[in-house]
């Protein structure tokens, strides 16, 4: 299979392209959901959203479609190229687009592609689902309120509570909530906090379920409902205390290598720096942007950023480390952001911080077997160690995270902390 242009619309399809589109609108789309009529939106909605135009979000839409039902065809390989594509096209539109159609897009494109994940990574779901819909093309209604539907789904309350919560978010448009709504959002947290599912199983089928996947994604379905329930009021009310920038790019093509070790192939370089800039410098300035108007809205204004030790000059020249430099770089540069924010809205009683978690056990250690990898990962700890002769080791999630809350719920604009870059042990000590 090649891959084509990001842009595809219907008259260009292939005849296997149409193949597997037939099989989506037909089996793949009743997989995926518990509603099989004229609400599916799987069915009727995204399809005609993927092929409403010839923008980017709608061409991740189709390929998500092609990589949802190749997968189920034919297997994960198959399905690569069409994931590849989609995920390619989302990230074009997201980058270049935020139009409200295109905004709609993504977010379907988004929600296949992390459906294909899940019915690719558990083959069970997989099978049962399809052969479910092959004996039961209108799947029998539930026994009970409380009965998990379909494969892969939840119950009838379930999609009750959150069809509720989704109308009184819509109703609100952006306003606080009356009393009524409140009252009844609350209801139905509490609603949601003592539901229980069941699974009925299906006669000759059962033997292919794994009923622990189906009834675990069924309890994910509840917690992320409840989630969004006891967020209601503050997400439609237009607030926001507090934010925090966590994602970040590490590179793995230059986590071990210096700015010279890139002769024969100086492009990937260039890639790899625009690559980190991108991620840990313009996302982190496009974040702050789209939530400062809730921020100004709020009581604490705070925001933090995670920055790195690897950032502060001093550190570098001291234990003299030349790798990751497209990391340190770009968290440098975000440490100025941060600056140049303080300078901005410090005025307004907003706090901006940034701070580096320390070296944290995330579980990404390189692999023993990459001899350069772990060669580099084992001199960048005897670096440290020559600078903090009582470091023994990375620390772990929950406590590195205790210390930044800590820091960031006593640090305040009076105390001189607006723009400041520390650790987490709240001071330039890195380790």
């Amino acid at each position: 299979m090649v891959a084509r242009p990001l842009s595809t619309t219907w008259s260009i399809l292939g005849d296997e392209d149409q193949r597997l589109l037939s099989f989506y609108e037909t089996t793949a789309s009743r997989m995926i959901t518990t509603i099989d009529d004229d609400a599916n939106g799987f069915r009727h909605v995204l399809i005609g959203m993927a092929f409403s135009g010839s923008s980017d979000s709608s061409a991740a839409i189709v390929e998500a479609m092609l990589a949802f039902s190749a997968c189920q065809l034919y297997g994960g390989d198959a399905a690569s190229v069409h994931n590849a594509v989609a995920v390619r096209a989302l990230s074009k539109s997201i980058e270049t687009s935020s139009a409200p159609q295109d905004r709609l897009c993504q977010l379907a494109a988004s929600m296949l592609l992390v459906t294909f994940g899940v019915f690719h990574f558990n083959k069970s779901i997989k099978t049962y689902a399809q052969k479910r819909c092959e004996e039961d093309p209108y799947l029998s209604a539930p026994s009970s309120q409380t009965t998990i539907i379909g494969s892969s789904g939840c119950s009838m309350e379930l999609m009750s509570v959150i069809a509720r919560l989704n109308d009184i978010t819509l109703s609100a448009d952006g306003s606080d909530l009356d009393t009524q709504q409140t009252q009844l959002v609350d209801q139905l947290e509490s609603q949601l906090s003592s539901l229980r599912q069941f699974l009925v199983l299906h006669g000759s089928l059962d033997s292919m379920l794994d009923e622990n996947a189906v009834l675990k994604i069924a309890e994910l379905y509840r917690l992320a409902a409840l989630a969004a329930a006891s967020k209601v009021e503050s997400i439609v009310g237009g607030k926001l205390d507090y934010l925090i920038n966590n994602g970040a790019l590490l590179s793995q093509i230059s986590a071990f290598k210096s700015l010279a070790d890139f002769p024969d192939d100086p492009d990937l370089l260039v890639e790899d720096l625009a690559s980190s800039f991108r991620t840990n410098v313009i996302g982190v300035v496009q974040t702050v942007n789209a939530f400062v108007p809730l921020l100004r809205k709020g009581t604490a204004k705070k925001v933090l950023t995670l920055s790195t030790g690897l950032a502060d000059t001093d550190l570098i020249n001291q234990i003299e480390l030349a790798v990751s430099g497209p990391y340190a770089i770009s968290k440098a540069a975000v440490n100025m952001v941060v600056a140049h924010y303080n300078a901005l809205y410090k005025k307004e009683g907003f706090l901006f911080m940034a701070i580096s978690p320390g070296v944290v056990d995330t579980g990404n250690a390189p692999d023993p077997s990459n001899e350069e990898a772990f060669k580099g990962m084992m001199d960048m700890g005897a670096k440290f160690a020559g600078y903090a002769p009582h470091f023994k080791g990375p620390i772990q999630p929950d406590e590195s995270v205790a210390s930044m809350l800590k820091i960031l719920e006593n640090a305040s604009i009076e105390k001189g902390d607006g723009g400041s870059f520390i650790s987490h042990l709240g001071n330039k000590q890195w380790l």
